[in-house]
C-alpha cells in the first residue's frame, strides 16, 4: 500500500471511530472534520522494521444546543487507540481558541493535505482555509515555537517511560533532537516567506533525509554531540525569534474566526433544534 493511501485509510478509521463512539456512548457531538497531525505533514514519517511512525489526528466536533445552553464543559479529550495512535478531539470553540494561541501543532492542521471533512461542513472548512493567514498571531507563534524548542531540549535526555529505551541505548532521544532542528528550520523558512505556507513544514530532499537520519539515529550521533547540537540550535532559534519579534507584524484578524464560529454554530443549532421537534 502506498504512503498516501495508508495515511488516508488510517484517517478514515479515526473518523469512523469517533462517529461510532458517539453512537455507542450516547455522546451527541457531531464531527466537522478530522486532520492529520504530526510527522507525515513534514514528510518525516518512517516505516521500517525498527521504526514505525504513528498516524495521529485532531478532530473538530460541535456541541449540541442543549450542552451549549447549559454551559456544559466543551469536549477536549485524547482517545488512544489499541495501536497507540492518538485522536485529539476538540469542541470547535476549543479548537478555534487554539488557533488564536498560535500553537504550531494546531496551525499545521490548516496546511495539511490530509483531512476528512464532513460534507455538511465543507463550506466552513473552505472558509477556514481562506482566512488562515489573516488569523495567525505571528509574534505569539514565534514565542510558542521557541517554547516548544525548550520543551524538546528538556526532554532530550529525560527518561520518560515512552522513550526510556532510547535513553538506555544512546543516552538521549534522537526524535527530540530532530524536533529541535526541525523547528529552527521552519522558523528559518518563515524568516524568508514572512508568512506561513505549506513550504514552512516540508523541506527539500537533502534536509529531509538529514532529519530522518537524526530521528532514527542512523547518523550515529553521540550523546555529547547531541547535547552540543541541541544547545546550539536552541541558541540560534532564540536569536532568530528575537530578531523576528522586532518586525512590524500585522494584527491577527480574530474577528474573522469568531464570525465563522458563530455562523457554524447558528447553522448547526438550527438543525439540531428542528431534529428534536
Amino acid at each position: 500500500m502506498d504512503r498516501e493511501k495508508r495515511i488516508m485509510n488510517r484517517l478514515q478509521e479515526h473518523y469512523d471511530y469517533i462517529k461510532d463512539e458517539c453512537r455507542s456512548n450516547g455522546t451527541p457531538y457531531e464531527v466537522v472534520a478530522l486532520f492529520l497531525q504530526g510527522s507525515q505533514n513534514y514528510g518525516l514519517d518512517v516505516y521500517t522494521d525498527n521504526y514505525m511512525s504513528d498516524i495521529d489526528s485532531k478532530a473538530i466536533v460541535l456541541p449540541t444546543f442543549n450542552d451549549f445552553i447549559l454551559s456544559k464543559e466543551p469536549v477536549s479529550k485524547t482517545i488512544i487507540l489499541e495501536n497507540e495512535e492518538h485522536i485529539d478531539v476538540k469542541d470547535i470553540r476549543v479548537m478555534f481558541t487554539m488557533f488564536k494561541k498560535a500553537n504550531i501543532s494546531y496551525l499545521e492542521l490548516l496546511f495539511t493535505d490530509y483531512k476528512i471533512i464532513n460534507p455538511k461542513y465543507q463550506s466552513i472548512i473552505d472558509e477556514l482555509m481562506k482566512i488562515r493567514d489573516d488569523i495567525i498571531d505571528y509574534p505569539r507563534l514565534l514565542k510558542a515555537c521557541y517554547g516548544m524548542t525548550l520543551e524538546k531540549r528538556k526532554a532530550l535526555c529525560h527518561p520518560y517511560p515512552t522513550i526510556k529505551d532510547k535513553i538506555d541505548k544512546w543516552g538521549f532521544d534522537p526524535k527530540q533532537l530532530h524536533h529541535i532542528i526541525r523547528l529552527h528550520l521552519m522558523l528559518a523558512t518563515l524568516y524568508e516567506t514572512k508568512h506561513l505556507t505549506k513550504d514552512n513544514f516540508v523541506f527539500d530532499e537533502e534536509l529531509r533525509e538529514g532529519l530522518l537520519d537524526i530521528k532514527t539515529n542512523n547518523a550515529g550521533i553521540s550523546l555529547n554531540n547531541a547535547i552540543a547540537s541541541a544547545d546550539g540550535f536552541c541558541d540560534m532559534t532564540k536569536e532568530l525569534v528575537e530578531k523576528m519579534l522586532q518586525w512590524d507584524w500585522k494584527e491577527p484578524q480574530s474577528a474573522k474566526l469568531d464570525e465563522l464560529l458563530i455562523r457554524t454554530l447558528r447553522q448547526y443549532f438550527k438543525e439540531d433544534i428542528l431534529n428534536e421537534q
